[in-house]
């Protein structure tokens, strides 16, 4: 597909847009959870201005057959994974509006200053079940030891609605339900703080913000390390500081 020179450039085809949770599927999919597409090549580029020729891209959602989508998404500018894919997760997309049994199609349109040029069509999906999907949280907050240690939150959705758990702090881990499709708990181990100073890290589960707050270690200092004391004796003193 050819486009215009340092405007908007056409995407890539979509190629196996949408995903199962486990699946990858070419042709129609069912109760899809993520979309998938190449990223235009003028991704990263500039014009004489300095402006990006790519600012944004925008999902936009037909019924089979329909020239004019019925919904049209902003994706903002999502970065390419290491295979140069972008992956938007279409579970927040599709809430109320998915018809059991009807078919739909979606493309993928890059708009910068010169307009929008659109992908081809993806390929046809449906769902078995619109559910409304909302997540909540046991606990968005912990306070921990600096010893650290592990700490459980439970995630509360209807079935079928598919939410993942991640860190974003190099101490914590989530060693277990980093994803699901159901209510399910999620576990994440705190390493020691072996500094005096106390720390914050948050993970995000199920959208939700999990905000991890840790003690510093505990540090010792001495006024004086040394006393003279006079052959008759008496008495002398020194003060600990610490946490």
């Amino acid at each position: 597909m050819i486009c215009k020179k340092r405007t908007v450039v056409c995407l890539l085809v979509l190629a196996a847009v949408m995903l199962l949770p486990s699946q990858l599927l070419a042709q129609a999919t069912v109760n899809p959870t993520r979309a998938l597409f190449a990223p235009s090549p003028d991704h990263n580029a500039t014009d004489s201005t300095g402006a990006a020729v790519v600012q944004s891209y925008q999902l936009k959602l037909y019924l089979v057959g329909a020239t004019t989508p019925f919904q049209t998404v902003s994706l903002g500018k999502p970065t390419p994974d290491g295979t140069g894919t972008i992956t938007v997760d279409l579970t927040s997309i599709f809430v109320g509006w998915p018809v059991p049994g009807t078919n739909y199609v979606s493309d993928v349109a890059a708009v910068g200053p010169g307009g929008a040029n659109a992908s081809a069509p993806s390929n046809t999906f449906s769902f078995t079940t619109a559910p409304v999907c909302s997540f909540s949280v046991s606990s968005t907050s912990q306070s921990m030891a600096a010893a650290g240690g592990s700490q459980t939150t439970t995630v509360t959705t209807t079935s079928g609605c598919a939410w993942s758990a991640t860190s974003n702090a190099s101490w914590i881990t989530v060693t277990g339900g980093s994803s699901g499709t159901s209510s399910g708990p999620v576990t994440y181990t705190v390493a020691a703080n072996t500094a005096t100073s106390p720390r914050t890290g948050t993970l995000t589960v199920a959208g939700r913000t999990v905000t991890v707050t840790q003690s510093g270690a505990c540090g010792f200092t001495l006024s004086s390390t040394s006393q003279s004391v006079l052959a008759a004796g008496g008495l002398g003193s020194t003060t600990v500081t610490t946490t």
